[in-house]
């Protein structure tokens, strides 16, 4: 599409979007291009519209066709010149395509309140938008993973007093109980006397080669080596409810 405007002579202010065709611009109404220059003939020269080209060609009129101040019988016609045909000048540049912009207004660019086709609004830059994102998403993983590192730490690294082992469910081990604890038990023989323990054994491995895993009670720590119970330590009972 092609957008030509009149910018001197009697239809000075006039708007012309062309698609591809051939148009004849002169005096005649009959004329694509119906202009009121009396120095303009009848069919005055033949426009060819390619894509956003135009090509002019002179019907032979009387003043012809000039080109930045040079006279020519055919030729293109760039953003950059000025066509003068009789006293009318113009000047032509590619357009954007609005079929429906043209539509609605009747075809006519001239038209009051036809949308110009060169405005581009304001956009916001897409980098801003991805960087807002990135930075909620960061953000959000942090967050989670502070959460995660906190329940492990509880879970693993601070023990449970004795108040918070008997809202768990973890009960105070009877002396009776701990006397059945011998040396070399299995994990599973000593839970099966002294009943689930307040955190899941560590897997094998966690641990450094010296630190031995401790099974929690509320007054009683067990612990073990390679899965074998090498140690039992007393520890303060919990206080009696009052």
């Amino acid at each position: 599409m092609v957008r030509i405007t009149i910018t001197s002579g009697t239809d000075q202010g006039r708007v012309y979007e062309l698609v591809d065709g051939q148009y004849r611009i002169g005096r005649d109404p009959g004329c694509e291009i119906a202009l009121t220059d009396t120095t303009v003939s009848r069919e005055h020269a033949l426009l060819t519209v390619a894509g956003s080209s135009l090509q002019i060609a002179d019907f032979g009129s009387r003043h012809g066709v000039i080109i930045n101040g040079a006279s020519i019988q055919s030729g293109p016609v760039l953003p950059t010149d000025t066509v003068q045909l009789g006293r009318t000048v113009f000047t032509a540049e590619p357009a954007y395509e609005d079929p429906a912009g043209m539509a609605a207004y009747g075809g006519d660019p001239n038209a009051a309140g036809y949308p110009d086709p060169y405005y581009d609004p304001p956009r916001q830059s897409s980098f801003g938008r991805n960087l807002a994102l990135i930075s909620v998403v960061v953000f959000v993983i942090l967050m989670c993973a502070c959460c995660f590192g906190v329940s492990v730490l509880k879970k693993r690294l601070i023990p449970m007093g004795a108040d918070q082992l008997g809202r768990a469910g973890i009960k105070a081990v009877s002396k009776e109980d701990i006397q059945k604890l011998q040396v070399g038990m299995s994990r599973d023989q000593v839970e099966q006397i002294l009943g689930k323990p307040s955190i899941a054994p560590i897997p094998e491995g966690v641990n450094s080669e010296n630190a031995p895993e401790e099974w929690n009670y509320p007054n009683v720590i067990v612990q073990f080596r390679d899965g074998k119970l090498v140690a039992v330590e007393n520890v303060a009972a919990p206080a009696a409810d009052g």
